[in-house]
């Protein structure tokens, strides 16, 4: 691999890093706005959160790295 590939890898295993951990902190902002807005209630509102939180990384294969 040459050298600019190896920096592409790199910023873009960096870059889902980053989106894997921000999406941890999505998740409580969308709880919150979804609440607050009576859309749905608290229970289902978390339920749903955590369902796709729990989802999210295995269907990516990060949980398997």
């Amino acid at each position: 691999m040459s050298g600019g590939m190896g920096a592409l890898v790199a910023v873009v295993a960096v870059a889902l890093f980053f989106d894997l951990l921000n999406g941890f902190h999505d998740g409580c902002n969308a709880v919150s706005t979804v609440i607050y807005t009576g859309a749905l209630k608290p229970r289902v509102a978390i339920a749903i959160s955590a369902l796709f939180n729990f989802i999210g990384p295995l269907a990516l294969r990060a949980a398997w790295l």
